[in-house]
């Protein structure tokens, strides 16, 4: 978490609560907006509190269980 900035972007999901949003300074360079959580989501999903989600879109390669993911083609790539 020391290498996130807060930004005051937020969004809701009318499922999980507010989302909130971090960039980060990787390089000398910000990536906007690219991490966001759910603080406080709503009581009925409680298990993702906390819990920290990157965009696919704007991150060079994400790997599960070692595994290299393909990159997304979205409205946010």
């Amino acid at each position: 978490m020391e290498l996130l900035t807060p930004t005051d972007t937020h969004s809701r999901c009318p499922y999980k609560g507010l989302a909130s949003y971090w960039s980060i300074n990787v390089g000398n360079k910000i990536y906007e907006d690219i991490v966001w959580s759910y603080p406080d989501p709503i009581p009925e999903c409680p298990k993702i509190e906390g819990l920290l989600c990157f965009f696919n879109e704007k991150v060079d390669a994400i790997y599960v269980d070692g595994k290299l993911e393909p990159k997304p083609q979205t409205t946010w790539s």
